[in-house]
């Protein structure tokens, strides 16, 4: 029977139908319940990720702020270690100077202690000469007197000699006497031996003959026998005279020779003393001279003296102004010393702040460890969710399927007229149009939950990024970028790993070099900026060429 007020009822009880009819908006009401509680853990979870990441930000700009004011603050220890190595090196020359403008003073004075005694001395050898002079004069008066005697003895010799040369005329016209005597006895004994040998033969011609006259003979041989031995006295007598004048002679020739030595040896004397008197002239000529040259150089030595203690003056005022020098030094040496000891309290008390936001760094590290975990926790939870909601997917398809087959079966069982089958299909599309808004909900929810996976992905990459080793160059190659300022003008250089020297290039060509090294080295390539004339270059420039050549190129930042 068709019902004119609607549908045509099929259920076949009432109890039937009600308990279907509950069974949606039961099914609903969870969905609803498991969507707000999805979208609040979402909110939440995206408020903590806000927060998160608002603190990842202040610890990130206070780490950069600490690395600048640590850069600040090294450049700033390094300008003014400069000026103190350079203060120190100024204060050291001005030691030298003074040291050796002391020791010039000192050489000086003792130049002066030196010339006044050589001044003393000098006094004491002119005194010396003028008494040595005063000797001369009285030992050149006595060599006069001394000549003149020498020059009367002289003379007297010259008489001795000439009455010694009479003498030895006289006695060389008695030799010659002698001699002629000599030669007359010896000419006298030849002839009484050539008359002996004449009557001796006479004798033995006539002996035969004149035996007889034997005695008489031997009578006359006595008598020529003595007379022979009268004759040999007289030889005798005559070889004694003889003896007698050459020992005479002999000895009148010793005189001679003596007299001659000694006339030699007065000749010499004179000659010896007109050489010392010429010698003794010379030498006071020579004294004058010198005593000239004295007196000379004892001005020049007096005039040196007064040169000397201007000099003294002017060395004196010099040492004065350079002990006001080194006073002065000494008080700004004193001065950063003081500068030096507040800079070191000073980077004491950054390293102690540095030290502090280390603390802070390592607290935040805690914090985000736990909030990963705590995130960990709710993605988890999500996971489950999900899961929870693939299950219901499933069980919705699967009761989807259960009331296609039902359908089937209620088509199969019944023939249902065309306006029952538009409410079927009315009823079942907006169960079917239900079930295609939750399963737009649940894309939605995968598309956030993937959104949430990948915010995750990147505050997990931040974090590893904190919490990854301190930045070294063991087991990386080194490159060497130098940048500096040079009368406005900006020049760089680059010393790549294997490279002893540094090369200048310009801007683009160091990046080229820089790039192309990094994809030799991918990963494994350590910038070191040096600003070798760093006080040209400010540090605000300084600061942003290195963080962008280490942002772009290094391993640590680049990545």
């Amino acid at each position: 029977m068709i019902q004119l007020g609607g549908f045509v009822d099929l259920r076949s009880e009432g109890r039937t139908r009600t308990e279907e009819d509950s069974v949606w908006p039961s099914f609903t009401d969870i969905m609803t319940v498991i969507v707000m509680i999805f979208l609040m853990a979402l909110v939440v979870i995206l408020i903590r990720n806000v927060d998160l990441v608002r603190q990842l930000r202040q610890t990130i700009q206070l780490e950069q702020e600490s690395a600048t004011q640590s850069d600040t603050l090294e450049l700033r220890v390094a300008t003014l270690a400069d000026e103190v190595a350079r203060l120190q090196l100024r204060l050291g020359e001005t030691n030298a100077l003074r040291d050796l403008a002391e020791s010039k003073a000192e050489d000086r004075q003792g130049k002066m202690r030196q010339l006044l005694n050589n001044v003393m001395a000098l006094e004491k050898i002119r005194n010396e000469l003028t008494s040595k002079n005063n000797l001369l004069g009285s030992t050149n008066k006595t060599l006069k007197a001394e000549l003149l005697s020498a020059e009367k003895q002289q003379s007297l010799l010259e008489n001795v000699e000439r009455g010694l040369r009479d003498e030895v005329a006289v006695l060389a016209l008695e030799k010659d006497l002698l001699l002629e005597e000599k030669t007359l006895l010896v000419e006298q004994n030849a002839s009484l031996i050539d008359r002996h040998k004449a009557e001796t033969e006479v004798l033995q011609s006539e002996n035969l003959g004149l035996e007889q006259q034997l005695v008489d003979l031997i009578t006359l041989k006595s008598v020529l026998e003595k007379r022979i031995e009268n004759l040999d006295l007289d030889k005798k007598q005559l070889e004694q005279e003889r003896e007698l004048l050459s020992a005479k002679s002999a000895s009148l020739a010793n005189k001679l020779s003596a007299l001659t030595n000694f006339q030699l040896k007065l000749e010499k004397q004179v000659l010896d003393l007109g050489l010392l008197v010429s010698r003794l002239r010379e030498e006071k000529n020579a004294l004058t001279s010198e005593n000239n040259s004295t007196t000379a150089w004892l001005g020049e030595l007096l005039e040196l003296k007064q040169a000397l203690e201007k000099e003294k003056k002017i060395l004196a005022a010099n040492l004065s102004e350079t002990e006001e020098k080194r006073l002065i030094l000494e008080t700004e040496r004193k001065n950063f010393e003081q500068e030096i000891s507040r800079l070191v309290q000073k980077r004491l008390t950054l390293e102690q702040e540095k030290a502090g936001l280390l603390d802070q760094t390592q607290s935040l590290e805690v914090k985000m460890t736990e909030q990963k975990n705590i995130f960990q926790a709710e993605i988890d939870l999500i996971k489950a969710e999900r899961n929870l909601v693939i299950e219901q997917k499933d069980l919705s398809e699967n009761q989807r399927a259960k009331l296609l087959d039902d359908l089937k079966e209620s088509k199969q069982r019944y023939e249902l007229t065309k306006s029952e089958l538009d409410y079927l299909v009315s009823k079942h599309a907006k169960e079917i149009a239900e079930f295609q808004d939750q399963k737009a909900l649940l894309i939605k929810n995968e598309e956030a939950l993937k959104l949430l996976q990948r915010d995750y992905g990147e505050l997990e990459m931040d974090y590893n990024r904190m919490v990854r080793p301190a930045r070294n160059e063991v087991g990386r190659h080194r490159v060497e970028i130098r940048h500096w300022k040079d009368n406005g003008e900006l020049f760089y250089s680059i010393r790549e790993p294997d490279q002893k020297k540094a090369l200048e290039v310009t801007k683009d060509n160091l990046h080229e070099r820089l790039s192309k090294l990094k994809q030799v080295y991918p990963g494994q390539l350590y910038t070191h900026v040096i600003f070798p004339k760093g006080r040209n270059i400010s540090q605000e420039e300084a600061y942003l060429f290195e963080r962008a050549i280490v942002s772009q190129y290094d391993y640590y930042y680049s990545d």
